[in-house]
């Protein structure tokens, strides 16, 4: 999984603060989610013959003030990604809302930006999705935007970075640097102690809301 240093904050603050990888298992949920939700877009990408084998790749990190999650929507053979990032402000300290209901509301943001993205599966959307740059879209925020789902505000931004590139630079370090092995061991002690695993109280057959106000949920 990428590591939290390479994901941008939505939150310029000048106070060095570590932060808390989300556990594996989570982010193999949340993608095995945002994959049988657009099963649909995946296979016209692929029947198109616009992406060999397009899946999703799910990083996100925890920091004391914020919460950012990001889905890359990535495809063999190619350095190209189409990525939107969710973050919703967090306060460790406070009863409601939770974390997980931060989590859940990140996740519920990710799936209105590709539901905003894909559209109807139009072949012009299609290629845009595979092939365009971001200047090819008037309808999606470049730059962090805010939005409520649920009456409840999350900040969407989407780009054409690709998690893969990241993490094979992040494998170098973690076999190369005694540092930044233990960073990681330390971040992940720090997970295990922040994060109950696995959002609840999420029943199957709902859909994401659009970009603007959202008609329901992503479920699994």
């Amino acid at each position: 999984m990428t590591t939290s240093s390479n994901l941008e904050r939505r939150k310029n603050t000048n106070i060095p603060t570590k932060s808390s990888e989300l556990p594996l298992d989570f982010v193999k949920m949340v993608r095995e989610v945002l994959e049988g939700h657009f099963g649909d877009g995946l296979k016209a990408l692929e029947k198109e013959g616009l992406c060999k084998e397009p899946g999703f790749v799910v990083t996100g990190a925890i920091w004391p003030d914020e919460i950012v999650l990001s889905a890359s929507l990535i495809s063999e053979g190619t350095p190209q990604a189409t990525t939107v990032h969710a973050s919703v402000d967090f306060d460790p300290k406070a009863s409601s809302p939770t974390l997980q209901d931060q989590l859940n509301l990140c996740v519920d943001g990710i799936g209105a930006g590709f539901q905003n993205l894909f559209g109807e599966l139009e072949a012009e959307r299609l290629e845009k999705i595979a092939h365009g740059s971001l200047s090819a879209w008037e309808d999606i925020p470049f730059d962090w935007a805010k939005t409520d789902l649920e009456k409840k505000s999350v900040w969407l931004r989407v780009d054409k970075s690709n998690p893969k590139l990241d993490q094979m630079a992040d494998d170098w370090l973690a076999k190369n640097d005694p540092e930044y092995r233990k960073q990681l061991e330390e971040e992940e002690t720090e997970t295990k102690d922040l994060f109950v695993t696995g959002p609840k109280d999420r029943s199957s057959g709902g859909n994401f809301g659009g970009s603007g106000g959202g008609s329901g949920p992503i479920r699994h």
